[in-house]
């Protein structure tokens, strides 16, 4: 029984791993005292060199149309010219209140990738809210609007009004009011400064034939 007694109390003073991995750091010495705390300080690092989580943070307006299981393309600013692919694991539905803005965490599971990615590295993020197949998508440069209508100019300068649905930030599809193979009018805008630090604004209008997009808008 005192065998026992000495075996459970010395099982208390192990540390043991939730998951299998590879210690990073260490942040005490022997004889320190270890105390739980409300700050979560972290005394050992512990990473899983197969399997890393990115942290984003998202507005209270964006964290709405994600869910778990939606798929991510994530973009390391230390590897620019490859692109990763991650599944959303967990949202966090505490707020996190900075200068007024309401925004909350969601953690994205990035998949194996044979790369070195390390503990710390920045990164764009991509999340898929929705997607389109084969739909007929015009420039949002080309996109006007009057109150809550849409519509675009043709290169004959007539106006089409348009339904338009899902956007991608550079294009937005047509629900209706065009056909693909249509022409018609976007604008270019280009600012310059003189030397006199005086900013002048010029646009021009470009005819665009309208196409039906194979990419995804989201």
């Amino acid at each position: 029984v005192a065998l026992q007694k000495a075996k459970r109390a010395l099982e208390k003073y192990e540390l043991r791993a939730p998951f299998d991995g590879i210690v990073r750091r260490i942040d005490f010495q022997v004889g320190d005292n270890l105390l739980a705390d409300a700050n979560e300080t972290k005394y050992v690092v512990l990473e899983n060199p197969d399997y890393f989580i990115v942290t984003v943070q998202l507005d209270q307006v964006d964290v709405v149309h994600v869910k778990e299981g939606q798929k991510a393309s994530i973009v390391f600013d230390a590897l620019p010219e490859e692109t990763f692919e991650g599944v959303i694991d967990f949202i966090d539905t505490t707020p996190i209140q900075s200068s007024g803005v309401v925004s909350y965490e969601v953690e994205i599971a990035l998949q194996p990738t044979g790369h070195t990615i390390l503990s710390g590295m920045t990164a764009k993020v991509e999340i898929e809210i929705d997607a389109r197949e084969n739909v007929v998508a015009v420039p949002n440069l080309a996109l006007r609007a009057i109150g809550n209508s849409s519509f675009v100019v043709g290169e004959n300068g007539e106006r089409f009004p348009v339904e338009t649905g899902l956007s991608d930030g550079t294009y937005t599809e047509v629900l209706s009011g065009l056909q693909e193979g249509a022409k018609i009018q976007s604008v270019n805008v280009s600012i310059s400064s003189n030397q006199d630090g005086e900013r002048s604004e010029r646009s021009s209008n470009n005819a665009q034939m309208i196409m039906r997009m194979g990419g995804p808008p989201r």
